[in-house]
Protein backbone atom coordinates (compact mmCIF):
# COMPACT_ATOMS: atom_id res chain seq x y z
CA UNK A 1 0.00 0.00 0.00
CA UNK A 2 2.76 2.70 0.73
CA UNK A 3 4.33 1.72 -2.56
CA UNK A 4 0.73 3.25 -4.08
CA UNK A 5 1.45 6.27 -2.03
CA UNK A 6 4.48 6.90 -2.70
CA UNK A 7 3.83 6.61 -6.35
CA UNK A 8 1.43 9.48 -6.12
CA UNK A 9 3.89 11.74 -3.93
CA UNK A 10 6.15 11.97 -7.53
CA UNK A 11 6.26 15.21 -9.04
CA UNK A 12 5.89 13.19 -12.27
CA UNK A 13 2.58 11.97 -11.64
CA UNK A 14 1.02 15.30 -9.89
CA UNK A 15 1.95 16.59 -13.40
CA UNK A 16 0.48 13.81 -15.29
CA UNK A 17 -3.24 14.35 -13.52
CA UNK A 18 -3.15 17.97 -13.72
CA UNK A 19 -2.74 17.54 -17.76
CA UNK A 20 -5.42 15.16 -17.55
CA UNK A 21 -7.33 17.43 -16.12
CA UNK A 22 -6.64 19.96 -18.41
CA UNK A 23 -6.90 17.84 -21.35
CA UNK A 24 -10.48 16.85 -20.38
CA UNK A 25 -11.49 20.74 -19.55
CA UNK A 26 -10.21 20.96 -23.52
CA UNK A 27 -11.87 17.90 -24.66
CA UNK A 28 -15.18 18.76 -23.05
CA UNK A 29 -15.07 22.88 -24.42
CA UNK A 30 -14.29 20.77 -28.25
CA UNK A 31 -16.87 18.78 -27.86
CA UNK A 32 -19.39 21.38 -26.85
CA UNK A 33 -18.55 23.35 -29.70
CA UNK A 34 -18.64 20.21 -32.14
CA UNK A 35 -22.41 19.63 -30.54
CA UNK A 36 -23.68 23.14 -30.97
CA UNK A 37 -22.36 23.59 -34.74
CA UNK A 38 -24.03 20.76 -35.48
CA UNK A 39 -21.29 18.11 -35.95
CA UNK A 40 -18.52 18.20 -38.51
CA UNK A 41 -19.55 17.86 -42.42
CA UNK A 42 -17.62 15.36 -44.57
CA UNK A 43 -14.83 16.00 -47.23
CA UNK A 44 -16.11 17.07 -50.48
CA UNK A 45 -20.23 17.68 -49.28
CA UNK A 46 -21.37 20.86 -48.81
CA UNK A 47 -22.08 21.56 -44.86
CA UNK A 48 -25.19 21.07 -44.21
CA UNK A 49 -27.37 23.96 -42.33
CA UNK A 50 -29.65 22.33 -39.46
CA UNK A 51 -31.81 24.50 -37.59
CA UNK A 52 -31.09 22.71 -34.48
CA UNK A 53 -31.08 25.16 -31.31
CA UNK A 54 -30.04 23.76 -28.13
CA UNK A 55 -32.20 24.99 -25.32
CA UNK A 56 -30.79 26.73 -21.90
CA UNK A 57 -31.70 23.30 -20.51
CA UNK A 58 -29.83 21.28 -22.30
CA UNK A 59 -26.72 23.13 -21.42
CA UNK A 60 -27.24 23.42 -18.27
CA UNK A 61 -27.01 19.54 -18.65
CA UNK A 62 -23.74 19.44 -20.39
CA UNK A 63 -22.29 21.82 -18.13
CA UNK A 64 -23.45 19.85 -15.05
CA UNK A 65 -22.09 16.64 -16.26
CA UNK A 66 -18.98 18.24 -17.27
CA UNK A 67 -18.81 19.62 -13.66
CA UNK A 68 -19.93 16.41 -12.10
CA UNK A 69 -16.76 14.86 -13.49
CA UNK A 70 -14.16 16.84 -12.70
CA UNK A 71 -16.04 17.01 -8.89
CA UNK A 72 -14.97 12.99 -9.38
CA UNK A 73 -11.61 13.36 -10.42
CA UNK A 74 -10.43 15.33 -8.09
CA UNK A 75 -12.74 13.69 -5.25
CA UNK A 76 -10.29 10.31 -6.24
CA UNK A 77 -7.15 12.78 -5.08
CA UNK A 78 -8.65 12.74 -1.44
CA UNK A 79 -9.06 9.20 -0.06
CA UNK A 80 -5.81 7.98 1.09
CA UNK A 81 -4.41 11.49 2.04
CA UNK A 82 -3.66 12.91 5.19
CA UNK A 83 -2.32 16.24 7.25
CA UNK A 84 -0.53 17.29 10.07
CA UNK A 85 -0.78 20.46 12.26
CA UNK A 86 2.37 21.98 14.07
CA UNK A 87 0.32 21.72 17.04
CA UNK A 88 -0.42 17.61 16.86
CA UNK A 89 -3.96 17.76 15.18
CA UNK A 90 -4.06 15.78 12.26
CA UNK A 91 -6.44 14.59 9.83
CA UNK A 92 -6.97 11.66 8.06
CA UNK A 93 -9.35 10.47 5.16
CA UNK A 94 -9.85 7.36 4.08
CA UNK A 95 -10.61 5.40 1.11
CA UNK A 96 -14.49 4.22 1.96
CA UNK A 97 -15.27 7.79 3.08
CA UNK A 98 -14.84 8.05 6.51
CA UNK A 99 -12.37 10.51 8.26
CA UNK A 100 -10.63 10.76 11.45
CA UNK A 101 -8.96 13.75 13.10
CA UNK A 102 -9.44 17.23 13.74
CA UNK A 103 -13.10 19.16 12.89
CA UNK A 104 -13.04 22.01 14.96
CA UNK A 105 -11.61 23.73 18.45
CA UNK A 106 -14.32 21.96 20.47
CA UNK A 107 -13.95 18.92 19.26
CA UNK A 108 -10.27 18.33 18.43
CA UNK A 109 -10.41 14.55 17.68
CA UNK A 110 -13.37 12.99 15.18
CA UNK A 111 -14.53 10.09 13.61
CA UNK A 112 -16.98 11.29 10.57
CA UNK A 113 -17.33 11.27 7.46
CA UNK A 114 -16.43 13.24 4.53
CA UNK A 115 -18.16 14.37 0.82
CA UNK A 116 -16.50 16.11 -2.07
CA UNK A 117 -18.47 18.38 -3.79
CA UNK A 118 -18.30 21.38 -7.01
CA UNK A 119 -16.88 24.60 -5.79
CA UNK A 120 -19.12 27.99 -6.41
CA UNK A 121 -15.71 29.64 -6.77
CA UNK A 122 -13.59 28.74 -9.53
CA UNK A 123 -10.79 29.81 -7.85
CA UNK A 124 -10.64 26.35 -6.18
CA UNK A 125 -11.10 22.83 -7.55
CA UNK A 126 -13.53 21.24 -4.93
CA UNK A 127 -14.94 21.54 -1.89
CA UNK A 128 -14.65 18.77 0.47
CA UNK A 129 -17.07 18.70 3.67
CA UNK A 130 -16.08 17.17 6.86
CA UNK A 131 -19.16 15.82 8.86
CA UNK A 132 -19.07 14.70 12.46
CA UNK A 133 -19.69 11.17 13.46
CA UNK A 134 -23.55 12.28 14.03
CA UNK A 135 -23.84 14.25 10.66
CA UNK A 136 -25.52 16.73 12.30
CA UNK A 137 -22.77 19.18 11.53
CA UNK A 138 -19.89 20.06 8.88
CA UNK A 139 -16.68 21.97 8.44
CA UNK A 140 -16.14 22.73 4.89
CA UNK A 141 -12.55 23.17 3.72
CA UNK A 142 -12.00 24.49 -0.18
CA UNK A 143 -9.15 21.99 -2.36
CA UNK A 144 -6.74 23.61 -4.17
CA UNK A 145 -3.11 23.41 -5.51
CA UNK A 146 0.05 25.83 -4.10
CA UNK A 147 2.62 27.28 -6.41
CA UNK A 148 4.32 23.97 -6.13
CA UNK A 149 1.17 21.95 -7.99
CA UNK A 150 0.80 20.13 -4.09
CA UNK A 151 -2.65 20.05 -2.63
CA UNK A 152 -4.03 21.62 -0.14
CA UNK A 153 -7.09 22.09 2.06
CA UNK A 154 -8.06 26.29 2.42
CA UNK A 155 -10.27 26.91 5.49
CA UNK A 156 -11.52 29.97 4.45
CA UNK A 157 -12.51 31.22 8.29
CA UNK A 158 -9.36 31.95 9.12
CA UNK A 159 -7.59 31.74 5.98
CA UNK A 160 -5.15 28.36 7.22
CA UNK A 161 -3.68 26.59 4.01
CA UNK A 162 -2.82 22.63 5.13
CA UNK A 163 -0.88 20.64 2.77
CA UNK A 164 -2.03 17.09 1.66
CA UNK A 165 0.58 14.07 2.07
CA UNK A 166 -0.16 11.10 0.49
Amino acid sequence: MTSVLKFFEKKNVKIAVMALNLALIVGLVIYIFYMHSGGFHKSGSAPSVTSEVYTEEELALAMSQAEETMVSIYGNLIPGSRAEFSDGNTMSFSMDGNYSGYFDADNPSINGTYVVTASDDSKYLANVNIYNGSSSNYVQYKLMYDENKDFMLYYPANGALIPLKY
